[in-house]
């Protein structure tokens, strides 16, 4: 797959900084440098250092400019393997709740898989939130470290892992009150751009829920849009909790707005032969496949880009380590995804 141009940048800057090209606190090009040296507009380049900011590689001083974070590690070695490794013979455990699998298993297989390739004596091992501390006890190491995905734990089990003082860090979607270590997802800058530029013809707004039991990262999204739409009273809002209360037709004034794969499938599989109404998926992660899929029934879709996730996530495993006080948590906003 082609990349974006500005991934193009932040690809190379990261590469820089990680092999010691660019030393820490040394200045980085300005966005209108970037954008001559690269060929590209500076709304390309001020993303690039958008992306690099929120990965935790540079800083940025107004008036002066963008800089190299200090303590970034500088080898010859290769930057995944940098960004990646936590301590050898480590074990991460990559941990999943229990209670809704299908929306997290596929981001902590590719996680699984990048850990592999990037950090070979690190052992990794899925593990459902239920098994996870019968899954400690059993090891008896300390060497382990915990990821966790999703918004929801339980705090006993939270509570555990602080007294065991095992090293976790979660990747959410809604922001822990205690401040503990996480990389949020956030959707919020997505559904501004979204409703900003719905057809001139849009009025009504049909959020679709998901077909099973609505989970923390939905009810965070339509937070949002309530809030969102405030800002633009020409739209009403329905939200809807399953597919069954979804009756319209093809009039133009009608858009949908879904957040799971799943049920915007199962939605294009239900349709009737006459023309859909604008429709939109806002999620925060898809798999290459679901993307390609998207492409073929003409979705407009916002997600946070898989790989790119995935470099952060593996950044964040040594950043946290290193800073288990850390409270300015990264967050990583969900786009427009383009071919």
């Amino acid at each position: 797959m082609k990349k974006n141009l500005y991934q193009i940048i932040v690809d190379d800057l990261s590469r820089d900084i990680h092999n010691g090209t660019l030393l820490p606190n040394t200045k980085i090009p300005t966005e209108q440098a970037l954008a001559k040296q690269y060929q590209v507009s500076r709304i390309t380049s001020k993303r690039a250092l958008n992306d690099l900011e929120t990965a935790g590689l540079i800083y940025r001083k107004q008036g002066s400019g963008s800089f190299v974070q200090p303590d970034q590690i500088t080898t010859t070695a290769s930057s995944a393997a940098i960004a990646a490794s936590p301590a050898k013979n480590d074990i991460l455990l990559i941990v999943i709740p229990t209670n809704n699998v299908s929306e997290h298993d596929a981001l902590a297989t590719a996680l699984n898989l990048a850990l592999q390739q990037t950090a070979s004596t690190t052992i990794c091992k899925l593990v459902l939130a239920d098994k996870l501390l019968a899954t400690i006890t059993e090891l008896k190491t300390d060497t382990l470290s915990v990821l966790l995905l999703g918004d929801h734990f339980d705090h006993d089990m939270i509570y555990q892992l602080y007294e065991l003082n095992i090293f976790f860090f979660q990747v959410a979607t809604i922001p822990d009150p205690l401040e503990r270590p996480q990389l949020l997802l956030s959707t919020t800058t997505a559904i501004q751009d979204l409703l900003d530029n719905l057809p001139q013809t849009a009025t009504q707004l049909y959020y679709c829920g998901l077909t099973s039991e609505n989970n923390y990262s939905d009810q965070a999204l339509k937070i949002d849009l309530l809030k969102l739409t405030r800002q633009h009273p020409e739209f009403k809002l329905h939200l809807l909790d399953t597919l069954t209360d979804l009756e319209l037709n093809s009039e133009l004034n009608n858009v949908l707005i879904f957040r799971d794969f799943y049920t915007l499938l199962t939605y294009r599989l239900q349709q009737s032969v006459v023309p859909s109404p604008p429709t939109y998926l806002v999620a925060t992660t898809l798999t290459s496949a679901q993307q390609s899929l998207l492409k073929t029934f003409n979705f407009s879709t916002y997600a946070i880009d898989t790989d790119y996730l995935l470099k952060v996530i593996l950044q964040s495993l040594t950043t946290f380590k290193k800073s288990a006080t850390m409270v300015n948590n990264p967050i990583i906003s969900a786009k427009k995804l383009t071919d």
